[in-house]
């Protein structure tokens, strides 16, 4: 058996691992993204994952970044909590990249963020070790080990420029040589740095229980890029372009972020349609067969105060809700995580310290 067709054959696996862990592969896990949960007190830790526990749903999405000892608090007690934790791996925070490697300096719009190009594989085999020791260590058994994090835009990697105008590319052709080599170094870095996980996973004896999960792309608007002075290369080329370097055979999941057909300002638009294309790759051999895990989405509802009624983020998100019941397609999906649970006033699900109508329709309908 070959190592794609072996690594195909545990993907199955996986499958019914998910089926016994708390989720029904029919209806996949149903989560809500933690980005900040590092910065709370270790009482608030525990209190944000009761809460979540407590609204019903199944998972947590947290960042395996510093200060490292509340981000192993926050993953024991989700688990203790009895929540699958989805754990992200950061690649451009500067912790696994070469030593004096600079970053893309910080902008007032911009933190300051390496490139993917700048990823050291001893440093990136170190940080995996940690998070697979302490796993094993405390008997936690992890739903999916996520590897970067929108890859194809500026704010999330330093070797994608910044510019006044900002930058739409769809065609590798309208990218300057020095900036298409730049990005194609650091594709094929990310790319390694998917061979690397999969060994520490297969090494770990984990292959088959923790999937490995494609860092979600940008899924973002043009104005917003232009606007912003970014670079951001379409989701279907930097996907195609992976492609040809070989990720799709090392991973179990694809990543995905869904946002531009939840935007209150798409209302009008095709959205289901634009869902169905947006995930058209997954569970297909345009994605090497693999299944696909939409790490972020999310709706948007700026200045609505107190109220617990969000009608209008519900209404957006109807469409993937009649996309993850339909049983021709809910098939395609292992997971789902809404961003976010509490740290951002427009997206939060948590609204004066109360969760909205919205944390309901979630966890009923998406069950």
């Amino acid at each position: 058996m070959s190592a794609a067709l072996g690594h195909r054959a545990l993907q199955a696996g996986l499958a019914v691992w998910m089926a016994t862990a708390g989720a029904s592969t029919a209806d996949s896990l149903t989560g809500v993204a933690v980005p900040n949960i590092i910065w709370q007190s270790p009482q608030d830790i525990d209190d944000t994952l009761a809460d979540i526990r407590a609204a019903d749903f199944e998972a947590v999405r947290i960042g395996w970044k510093a200060p490292l000892d509340a981000a192993r608090l926050a993953v024991r007690e989700a688990r203790a909590q009895g929540l699958e934790v989805l754990v992200t791996l950061p690649l451009i925070d500067g912790t696994i990249s070469r030593e004096g490697a600079v970053a893309r300096p910080r902008t007032d719009r911009f933190f300051a963020v390496h490139g993917l190009s700048q990823i050291d594989p001893v440093r990136l085999q170190q940080r995996l070790r940690e998070l697979i020791d302490f796993a094993a260590n405390e008997g936690i058994a992890l739903a999916g080990i996520e590897i970067g994090n929108e890859m194809n835009w500026s704010g999330y990697n330093g070797d994608l420029p910044l510019a006044p105008q900002g930058a739409v590319i769809d065609n590798l052709a309208h990218m300057a040589p020095l900036d298409r080599q730049a990005f194609l170094a650091g594709l094929q870095a990310y790319v390694d740095a998917l061979g690397i996980a999969r060994a520490a996973l297969d090494d770990a004896g984990m292959t088959g229980k923790t999937a490995l999960v494609m860092g979600g792309l940008a899924d973002i608007n043009s104005p917003f890029i232009r606007s912003s002075g970014a670079t951001y290369v379409d989701p279907v080329l930097t996907h195609a372009l992976l492609g040809d370097l070989g990720a799709f055979e090392a991973i179990d999941a694809v990543g995905i972020h869904l946002y531009e057909p939840l935007r209150l300002a798409m209302a009008d638009a095709d959205r289901a349609g634009m869902i169905r294309s947006q995930l058209a790759g997954c569970f297909t051999a345009d994605y090497g067969g693999a299944s696909c895990w939409i790490t972020e989405f999310g709706t948007a509802e700026p200045d609505a105060g107190c109220s617990l009624d969000d009608r209008e983020r519900r209404q957006m998100l109807a469409p993937l809700s009649n996309y993850l019941r339909d049983p021709a397609t809910a098939g395609r999906i292992g997971a789902t995580f809404y961003y976010d649970w509490d740290g951002d006033a427009a997206f939060s699900l948590v609204r004066c310290g109360q969760p909205t109508r919205l944390t309901l329709d979630l966890t009923q309908t998406l069950h």
